[in-house]
Parts: C-alpha cells; sequence; structure tokens
C-alpha cells in the first residue's frame, strides 16, 4: 500500500496573526528542502491493486485535490466528526463529472449521527456520498486492502471517534487520528507486530486527560504509549507523528527544525531508536510518501 500524507495540521491550521511561521520550512536528512503547509490532517491510501481511499476530508480538501492530483477516489474513511475532518465533503461536487457519485463513505453510528444532525451534511447524502456503516473491530474489505476500526476516546459523543488498522500483502498500518486513548488497548488487534505506525500528536509536552488539551496526544503521551502502552509490546518498524498544533516544542513559533529535532532526541533518549529507522519519516509533512 501506498500513503501520501495531504495534511499536517490541527483544527485551525496555522495563525499569522499570532506570527506562527507559514509555511513551516526545513531539510530532510539528505538536505532536500520541504514545506509543511498545514492543511488540515488527512491522507491518501492507494492500494496494490490500484483502490483509492481518502481517510478524512477536511475544510482544506479542495486545495490537496489539486496539489497532490488526487484524482478519483473509491471510497472514504471518517475518523470522527469535527469540522476540521469532514468540512471538504461539499467538495466532493468537484467529482460530478466524474461519474463516480455517491461514493461510499464510511463512519460509526453515532458519528453519522452527528454528521446530518449537526454537521449539515444530511443535503449531499445519497448525492456526493452513501452511508456507509463502521462497527469497531469490524474488518471491511476496498480491493486488497483490509480495515479494521478501532474505538479512540477524544470525542465528547460516545462511539463517534475510529482509529484504523491497514492490512495488504502481510504488512500492517496503525492510523490514530485523534485521540487522548485507546478504548481496548489490550485488544489482540494490537498485538501482533506493525509496520507503520501514524499517530497524533497534537502538541509537544503535557498528557491529554480527559479534560486537558481537548483530549489531544502529546509527544509525550507519545513516548509512553511506545514504551510501556498499546503500542509497546511489540513496538512498531517505524513511527510517523501528524496533526501538530501550536504547543511545538518551542511554542507558538515552533519550525519543522524544532518539531524535527526534539522528537528525535526525545525518541533516542526514551531507548525508542528502533522505532525510528528512517529519521524523515518520524516528522510528517505534505507530500510524504509511505510505501508499505
Amino acid at each position: 500500500m501506498k500513503v501520501t500524507i495531504l495534511g499536517t495540521a490541527n483544527a485551525w491550521g496555522p495563525n499569522p496573526l499570532l506570527n506562527a511561521p507559514w509555511p513551516m520550512t526545513g531539510s530532510l536528512s539528505d538536505g532536500r528542502k520541504i514545506e509543511i503547509r498545514r492543511y488540515r490532517t488527512a491522507f491518501l491510501i492507494e492500494t496494490a491493486d490500484g483502490k483509492k481511499i481518502l481517510v478524512d476530508c477536511g475544510p482544506d480538501f479542495s486545495h490537496q485535490f489539486r496539489e497532490f492530483r488526487i484524482g478519483v477516489i473509491d471510497a472514504i474513511l471518517v475518523t470522527h466528526p469535527h469540522y476540521d475532518h469532514v468540512g471538504g465533503l461539499h467538495e466532493l461536487s468537484l467529482y460530478k463529472a466524474t461519474g463516480c457519485l455517491p461514493m461510499p463513505m464510511y463512519a460509526t453510528s453515532a458519528a453519522w449521527t452527528h454528521l446530518k444532525d449537526d454537521l449539515g451534511v444530511s443535503p449531499i447524502v445519497g448525492k456526493l456520498v452513501t452511508e456507509m456503516p463502521l462497527t469497531f473491530g469490524q474488518a471491511l474489505k476496498i480491493g486488497s486492502l483490509t480495515i479494521t476500526p478501532f474505538q479512540v476516546e477524544h470525542h465528547a459523543i460516545d462511539g463517534a471517534s475510529a482509529g484504523f488498522v491497514f492490512e495488504e500483502n502481510g504488512r500492517r498500518l496503525l492510523y490514530t487520528g485523534d485521540f487522548r486513548a485507546v478504548s481496548n488497548p489490550d485488544d489482540a488487534l494490537f498485538k501482533q507486530s506493525f509496520d507503520h505506525v501514524i499517530m497524533e500528536c497534537d502538541r509537544f509536552y503535557g498528557l491529554a486527560g480527559p479534560g486537558i488539551g481537548g483530549n489531544h496526544n502529546s509527544f509525550e503521551e507519545a513516548v509512553q504509549l511506545l514504551t510501556n502502552g498499546v503500542f509497546s509490546a511489540p513496538a512498531p518498524k517505524q513511527v510517523t507523528f501528524v496533526h501538530f498544533g501550536d504547543h511545538g516544542p518551542k511554542g507558538l513559533g515552533s519550525t519543522y527544525q524544532d518539531w524535527r529535532e526534539n522528537m528525535l532526541a526525545g525518541l533516542q533518549a526514551n531507548g525508542l531508536a528502533d522505532v525510528m529507522p528512517d529519521a524523515d519519516r518520524v516528522v510528517a509533512y505534505e507530500g510524504m510518501v509511505i510505501e508499505l
């Protein structure tokens, strides 16, 4: 499978009024320059048999669609019904000329209720998207890809927030979505080795808790999950962090290099060198490609 990171930001993205850098620029190990545009977090999965699945469709979708030449997609997965993850659904009108509408969109029943009742998605159901169910722990197939949703704690509505395990040709990729905790950390789903884990990292310092940091995971908390938590036994072969907010290692003005240097040092200091064999894959950026 091939994953293309389409966005890396939290709910509101960078705020130049507060002197937040935009775009966040930096360099990879070989000196190649990159830009973190901080579009709202989303990514595209392409399967071995040619299917394309969009994971979340935020308000920057039309920009992502053009910049990364997404093309026709086969399905959408929704992690949870917050505007920064679904605010671009009406932009699916871009596909009217293709004949592929309505396209299947998968979300939990609790998420669907919120999408239709509170976020105004009802008018596009049946026109742009087809309502498809997600049940935690129940795998679904899209082409050659097996997708298993798991419950995470994040949204105030019980049962509305999901992470995903993607499996194809013996390779396993996990994405947490927005979360402060995995609801069932002892599930057998997490006891097999992951080739890659993509994890939310909204802040650098501090623990989330039910009322701190908007229920978002921090780097400090991610280290705990990787050392003695749900992602520790076995540890993933590679980790990538995404969904960066304002509170970086150097506060609001944190650059890509600040995130990169502090994350690499933090993982190393906590004995986690094995989860970052490719240092250029640790801090996500728009256009990053992960191939498994």
